[in-house]
């Protein structure tokens, strides 16, 4: 995570070209500076470490490629690429490594439903260990899958997503309600369309004195998840403090 990466905004793998979403490029980047500036270039280098399984595994740890079991019917599982999938779909050899630089970033043949993410989110707001997602009041929800994480990486991610929300250059500051006792961690998305606009997330918890409340916002065709959906995610989160406090 401390190694850094020059993002000038794009990045060359063998005859193709990827780009960043800002295209003047950030400069010189650790792990902290991508996440705040969501720099895709950053991550296309850095998964190059790792092998598309390992990659897979990883998903499925947090609970993508599977159902959530939230108590309602019919859901999805979803999609997470792995080299059987990935032989079956275009042949053992008409697919390389650069196929990594779009799944790591959460697109390419990656397919999520917005459970499934915040899902993901609880699990990295408490390190672990939040229940499944549920609607009907039980005495014991369902226990999750514990990902095996090393607490120094659970903390950083924590924090990253902090700096994502607090930080002038972070794609998630039009989250920040600005509310005393509330501290908002975050992150933006902007998954690109090929049939029209990108759509825009915004993922995000906000801890409020001794509670803590998670939100998934995904607006399809609308464009940047930081311009978009952020916003929104504010007045989610002050309407939360509101109602706490008149409770």
């Amino acid at each position: 995570p401390n190694i850094k990466v020059e993002c000038n905004g794009s990045y060359q793998f063998g005859d193709r070209l990827f780009g960043c979403w800002w295209e003047e490029g950030h400069g010189e980047l650790d792990f902290s500076g991508a996440m705040i500036n969501s720099c895709d270039i950053y991550f296309y280098q850095a998964v190059q470490s790792l092998e598309l399984n390992q990659l897979a595994e990883m998903f499925v740890e947090f609970g993508f490629g599977k159902p959530s079991k939230i108590d309602i019917p019919g859901e999805v599982h979803g999609l997470v690429p792995d080299k059987n999938y990935m032989n079956k779909r275009h042949g053992r050899y008409n697919w390389s490594k650069g196929a990594l630089l779009n799944i790591c970033i959460g697109q390419g043949e990656v397919l999520v439903t917005p459970i499934q993410v915040l899902n993901y989110l609880n699990l990295l707001a408490t390190k672990g260990l939040a229940f499944r997602p549920h609607l009907v009041m039980v005495d014991e929800p369902a226990s999750n899958d514990i990902p095996e994480i090393k607490d120094e990486t659970w903390d950083r991610i924590i924090s990253d997503m902090r700096l994502t929300i607090i930080d002038e250059n972070g794609t998630g500051k039009k989250a920040q309600p600005d509310i005393l006792g509330m501290d908002v961690f975050g992150k933006t998305g902007t998954a690109e369309n090929a049939h029209g606009e990108s759509h825009a997330w915004f993922i995000g918890w906000a801890e409020y004195y001794d509670k803590k409340y998670s939100l998934v916002i995904l607006l399809e065709n609308a464009g940047s998840g930081g311009k978009v959906a952020a916003p929104i995610a504010k007045t989610i989160f002050k309407e939360i403090a509101r109602s706490a406090n008149t409770l």
